[in-house]
């Protein structure tokens, strides 16, 4: 019971997650021209239109505007140059009732994010954090949930560094904590360390139920046929007609499956096999949020 609770207690309600309201999005998509950070295997229409498909998914969130802008450098303090930066203010803040802008790039560093807050007026969210909030809202499973919390962490170090640097300023230097002989960051990121840990210790157990769960199958000789593929481009809905699982209740919105199942059907030659569905891929899927389900996606690796 104790395990339970302290189980619980880090599923909590996640002090990253948007509010409960309606937001009516900008998406701007930085487009690089040229150079190392163009990508070759994609547009930057394919890119935008990616984006929309992820706030679509999103209940309550509406596309307001798309807009691309070109850049030479997306990793520069605003993103774009002085004469686009300013271009795209202009925009923005033309837009009718906008409350957020979606940067599509995969990570803004928390002072960059404060910065195009100070100068757009609205919420800004990048593909981390947008992505993030699509797992938050499908995720049904303990696991689903703990990986969530892990890969929140790295953000939560980001804020934490803002807000330290916020503290600084307003008062002229870092203060101990009365009594402790600890600063504010060093109290905060031993709780973050400390979180971190224990959610690692959990997902280690979940990791060491499920491989003894793979041991099992494996002593029945079934072959194992993994089904991967792009989000939502209908693994779940494959599996559910080769197998007529009832169970099997597929949903047409992105990350709609966040964990690996696995279930009991036949190879077209009658053979007897298991098919596992799998958590979908997308463009330049944020690398901590990749690492963050490792536990789950090892599954893959023995199929």
């Amino acid at each position: 019971e104790e395990e339970e609770a302290a189980l619980e207690e880090l599923l909590g309600l996640s002090p990253l997650a948007p509010g409960p309201g309606a937001e009516r999005v900008a998406i701007v998509h930085p487009a690089v021209k040229w150079g190392p950070q163009k990508s070759p295997l994609t547009t930057a229409e394919l890119q935008i239109a990616e984006a929309v498909a992820l706030v679509d998914t999103l209940q309550n969130w509406t596309v307001l505007d798309k807009i691309i802008i070109p850049t030479k450098n997306p990793n520069k303090k605003f993103v774009f140059g002085k004469g686009n930066f300013q271009v795209l203010t202009e925009k923005i803040k033309k837009l009718p009732h906008v409350t957020a802008v979606f940067l599509n790039v995969e990570r803004v560093s928390s002072l960059t994010k404060k910065e195009l807050e100070g100068a757009w007026g609205v919420k800004v969210f990048d593909r981390y954090t947008v992505v993030l909030h699509i797992f938050r809202c499908n995720a049904r499973t303990k696991e689903a949930k703990l990986q969530i919390a892990l890969a929140e962490i790295p953000l939560l170090r980001s804020n934490l560094k803002n807000e330290v640097s916020q503290r600084d300023q307003q008062r002229g230097g870092s203060r101990y904590i009365m009594g402790s002989g600890e600063t504010f960051l060093e109290t905060q990121n031993r709780v973050l360390k400390e979180r971190e840990l224990k959610i690692r210790n959990a997902l280690e157990k979940l990791r060491r139920k499920r491989a003894l769960l793979r041991t099992q199958r494996r002593k029945c000789e079934f072959p194992m046929v993994s089904v991967m593929g792009y989000t939502n481009c209908g693994k779940t809905t494959l599996i559910k007609a080769l197998t007529g699982e009832a169970g099997l209740q597929p949903r047409d919105q992105l990350f709609a499956t966040l964990d690996i199942t696995a279930h009991a059907g036949y190879l077209p030659s009658h053979m007897a096999v298991i098919y596992v569905d799998t958590i979908g891929f997308l463009t330049d899927l944020p690398h901590n949020l990749v690492e963050s389900f490792s536990a789950t996606l090892e599954e893959v690796a023995y199929s």
